[in-house]
């Protein structure tokens, strides 16, 4: 049984991950047959036009900063994601979170 099925529809090539037994917890080989696919898909002019159009298409909406769940831990990342509203994200999290219980990954501190 494959761990890592493809399929095309249209101009989307769809990837599932089929382990489920495991929970669909990666291993090596479905890392490496990710990979394979990313590759394929990046030679398919159809798929990169559709991710294109899409992105263009919804660019609009994104802030045009850091997307902060994949950015490095750091206090700068979270000053350069959250400008402007940073200080009053502190201020609630200092009302909901005073003791910074919700602290891993990049987070806000509460306000003194």
């Amino acid at each position: 049984m494959a761990q890592v099925l493809t399929e095309r529809d249209g101009h989307t090539m769809i990837v599932t991950l089929n382990r489920p037994h495991r929970l669909n917890a990666m291993t090596m080989t479905m890392f490496a047959m990710l990979d394979d696919a990313w590759h394929e898909a990046a030679d398919d002019d159809k798929v990169v036009s559709w991710v294109r159009d899409t992105w263009g298409a919804i660019s609009e909406f994104g802030t045009g900063t850091t997307y902060i769940n994949f950015a490095e831990e750091g206090e700068s990342v979270v000053d350069e994601a959250f400008g402007a509203k940073l200080e009053k994200l502190a201020q609630i999290k200092a009302k909901y979170d005073p003791d910074n219980f919700f602290h891993r990954n990049n987070n806000i501190a509460p306000a003194a």
